[in-house]
């Protein structure tokens, strides 16, 4: 099956998203590529792998562990905000751009 998305992707020219489940790993043990289900043909044939972490204090990030097109890899922490249900990214950087990209309506409702 994962060919076949793969094959629709190239064809069409267009990005196509899979979420796959991890196996049960150990509580509070880092997923890797090898905890993707089927890992073997979905990691292969996938251009990028992310992989959401839990750790056991709660907090979040999102793992790239695959990059085909430019190899960059990394972690980006993340925070759940309930009331919105997204996720927001925790580092410095991220700030700074939002900070540069808020409108005074939004940097006033954050008392900026």
């Amino acid at each position: 099956a994962i060919s076949c998305f793969r094959h629709f992707a190239t064809s069409n020219d267009c990005h196509v998203t899979v979420v796959i489940h991890p196996r049960k790993e150990p509580e509070g043990d880092t997923l890797s590529l090898a905890s993707i289900w089927g890992t073997s043909k979905a990691t292969q044939e996938a251009d990028n792998v992310m992989i959401l972490q839990k750790t056991k204090d709660g907090s979040r990030s999102i793992d790239i562990k695959k990059n085909r097109f430019d190899g960059q890899l990394g972690s980006l922490s993340l925070s759940f905000n309930p009331p919105s249900r997204t996720f927001n990214d925790l580092s410095e950087e991220a700030s700074v751009l939002r900070s540069q990209f808020s409108g005074p309506r939004e940097a006033a409702s954050r008392g900026t």
